[in-house]
């Protein structure tokens, strides 16, 4: 989330009057809103983690389920693409 973006929620939640043109940046906004996004992100990740993890179990008998390597790498995927996002 930009900046812009957190300023806009802020002023569409009532937070802020008088429009974006005079918005005064405050630094501990910015700075639980992105720890926020960033837990939220971290806990997406960890999500994606445990089913990679159990894929990974599913791999190791074939049987099991015909698809289960490609899970595995979608869930690592899917935990690599939300934790960069991070750092864009």
């Amino acid at each position: 989330m930009t900046n812009e973006e957190l300023m806009q929620m802020m002023t569409d939640m009532g937070l802020h009057e008088g429009g974006m043109e005079n918005w005064v940046v405050d630094n501990a906004w910015l700075r639980v809103a992105n720890a926020v996004e960033k837990k939220e992100r971290e806990a997406c990740a960890e999500v994606c983690k445990k089913h990679a993890d159990v894929y990974a179990l599913l791999e190791q008998n074939p049987h099991a389920f015909g698809t289960a390597k490609p899970a595995w790498a979608a869930c690592i995927d899917n935990r690599d693409t939300i934790l960069a996002r991070g750092q864009a």
